[in-house]
């Protein structure tokens, strides 16, 4: 045996005996032998005994608490909690010393990946919809199929070989998943399915975000799937999935279950209802900083039911240049583009979303409020050329049920670098985001210019990083 694989069998051993012993080790009986009333013998546990070079062992599963386990071991205490022990049993991996590689103990589990892959790629309840997809691939052979919001577009051209459609046509709402679409598929970006790509044989959906937006994605393919086709909406328990079936029963006579694994479930829908039809936009009337707007929004885009108390705070305390180019990203139903224009009108107003529902409202609201504005889709400013006067932004911080950091960086990144000179970035944001420690990273004056408990304006000038 290796010097290695032995100093990792040692600390194996050791945090075994650790992690199995029922009792806390008294700090006055640490070097005694004693049997336990549960039969256990408990052996004194030495500082070097987890390995002197820098080994050990740990479990990915409860890290905190072997870590725990280790430094009450190197103390020559026992584990302070049961639980300590009985939860990490099976899942341990060797640590590393300074400037080696990281190698596997052998009592890791042979389907465990590597521990220096990121921790997404390694949670236990990961949720996998594309599993499902490919276990029900047969029924899209021979057939005129419609892909909508695949999650991973990488993976079309894949799909596309294994499921032997004869006319595939893939659905984007996310301009960034649209974009990153191979070329030589047939693919698109819209809000809902275009009519003219009726009748369609099957319809693959993958599960939006909210319930709104499910009713009027399944009501829109009810409208272009064939008298025969079904409709098959796939996605995570965490995302929802449970509560589709009486979604789609509204545009469905008949909808079951066909699939159930990785946390997902895949649910088919047949029988198109001829009344099925679309929720009809809403139109909000409103009134904030002495401004009158009308707004026009969808379902799906942020803030659908009214104004959010975030915009409200950051439009009460913005201040706007008299000419210049201002950027809204994440313009959302296009209440800041709205009240921008209607403030300044004489500056340039760019207004960017990754949402096609949202880009779609933002266009409505500012043609209601006779606001002149470009609309266009954008990851947040990488498909805007030229330099910005002002970036004005309450970001989204939401990835499905998740917190999602990177594009809230990413736009304070990107604004420093698209900047002026004096170029300023203002935005709302909750109080728990970092918002202020990324922009006194990219600028040099940073300054919040509100603060009601919940939401914070933060205001950004002089960027550091300029292109």
């Amino acid at each position: 045996m290796c010097p290695r694989d032995a100093l990792v069998d040692r600390g194996r051993v050791h945090l075994q005996r650790l992690l199995q012993r029922p009792q806390p080790w008294p700090v006055e009986n640490r070097q005694r032998q004693r049997t336990s009333d549960h039969g256990h013998r408990h052996l004194p546990v030495q500082p070097g005994d987890l390995g002197g070079a820098g080994w050990g062992v740990l479990c990915q599963q409860r890290l905190r608490r072997l870590r725990k386990c280790i430094r009450w071991a190197a103390r020559g205490h026992r584990a302070p909690h049961r639980r300590h022990r009985a939860r990490g049993q099976g899942r341990m991996h060797a640590l590393r010393p300074s400037g080696s590689s990281p190698v596997l103990c052998r009592v890791c589990r042979p389907a465990r990946v590597h521990p220096t892959v990121p921790r997404q790629r390694m949670a236990r309840n990961r949720e996998e919809p594309l599993v499902l997809v490919r276990a029900v691939l047969g029924r899209f052979t021979d057939r005129r199929a419609l892909v909508i919001d695949l999650p991973e577009p990488e993976a079309a051209a894949h799909l596309m070989d294994e499921m032997g459609a004869s006319d595939v046509h893939w659905l984007h709402t996310r301009w960034d998943r649209h974009r990153s679409m191979p070329d030589s598929l047939d693919h698109g970006f819209a809000v809902v399915p275009d009519p003219s790509l009726a009748p369609r044989d099957v319809v693959l959906l993958f599960l939006p975000h909210g319930k709104a937006r499910l009713r009027e994605l399944s009501a829109t393919a009810a409208q272009v799937l064939a008298p025969d086709g079904e409709l098959l909406v796939v996605g995570g328990n965490g995302a929802g999935i449970r509560s589709a079936p009486r979604v789609l029963e509204e545009a469905f006579e008949h909808v079951s279950r066909l699939e159930s694994a990785r946390h997902c479930q895949l649910h088919r829908a047949t029988g198109p209802r001829p009344d099925a039809a679309p929720p009809e936009p809403v139109h909000h009337e409103l009134t904030v900083a002495g401004v009158d707007l009308h707004v026009i929004t969808r379902p799906g885009v942020f803030s659908a039911d009214g104004l959010d108390e975030g915009t409200r705070l950051l439009l009460e305390n913005l201040s706007l240049p008299e000419e210049g180019r201002v950027v809204d990203v994440g313009c959302g139903a296009g209440v800041i583009g709205a009240f921008i224009g209607r403030r300044a009108p004489d500056i340039e107003l760019l207004c960017c979303d990754v949402d096609a529902a949202a880009l779609a409202a933002s266009e409505a609201t500012l043609q209601a409020n006779g606001v002149a504005a470009t609309v266009l889709a954008s990851d947040v400013l990488a498909d805007i050329d030229g330099r910005i006067d002002l970036v004005v932004s309450n970001p989204p911080f939401h990835q499905g049920v998740r917190t999602e950091y990177g594009v809230g960086e990413r736009l304070v990144r990107e604004s420093a670098a698209r900047l002026h000179k004096r170029g300023r970035i203002i935005l709302v944001c909750n109080r728990f985001l970092r918002y202020n420690q990324w922009l006194e990273e990219s600028f040099q004056r940073v300054e919040c210019l509100a603060d009601d408990g919940r939401y914070q304006v933060w205001v950004g000038a002089e960027p550091r990083l300029r292109r």
